[in-house]
């Protein structure tokens, strides 16, 4: 495999070849490293395309940030995988953290450009850390992590005199909200 590694202070981009071509990238790709991530892209395409990849895996668990530049790169990537015959086209996989809340906007536009050619699959799929994830049922998703701050509804309450108040960081009393209250009804 001749598919040169990224190495940068802050980001790196590796590729391994396996039963699929897996695609690890770790750190945050911002400006920095725009021009090398777009260099390592199109060698993993032309990789994938001269082995014969049937799916190449993007593994995202250890990135923590990715700026819409870089993102364009994963676009052109995509829509150059879409835009192959159908017999010459593999699918496209990314393992994402499910702490990483812009991974799943993100991803989830990406996984609009090519419906059945990209997958995103988070990892692990009930998250052991401090922000414990709803189970998948749950309409609202996974839990936001700052739910129950101050900002927070469950936080309100009316007063007797009908105003909107919010706990005060003094256990036990209220304090005025700075939001108006809504018409009664």
């Amino acid at each position: 495999m001749n598919i040169r590694p990224v190495e940068d202070i802050d980001f790196t981009a590796k590729a391994e070849s396996g039963p699929s071509l897996v695609v690890t990238l770790v750190g945050n790709a911002d400006l920095n490293v725009k021009a090398e991530l777009d260099r390592f892209m199109t060698a993993v395409h032309e990789e994938a395309r001269r082995v014969g990849a049937k799916e190449v895996v993007v593994d995202l668990k250890e990135l923590e940030f990715m700026n819409s530049s870089c993102l364009k790169s994963l676009v052109w990537w995509i829509s150059s995988v879409h835009d192959l015959a159908a017999a010459n086209q593999y699918r496209i996989t990314f393992v994402s953290s499910p702490a990483m809340y812009w991974q799943r906007r993100s991803l989830s536009a990406l996984a609009g450009l090519a419906t059945g050619l990209v997958s995103i699959s988070a990892y692990p799929a009930t998250w052991p850390g401090p922000c414990r994830s709803r189970p998948s049922s749950s309409p609202r998703g996974p839990r936001d992590r700052w739910a129950g701050g101050a900002g927070d509804r469950r936080s309100r309450r009316r007063s007797p005199r009908g105003r909107s108040e919010r706990r005060s960081p003094v256990p036990g009393t209220w304090r005025p909200s700075s939001r108006r209250p809504g018409p009664p009804g």
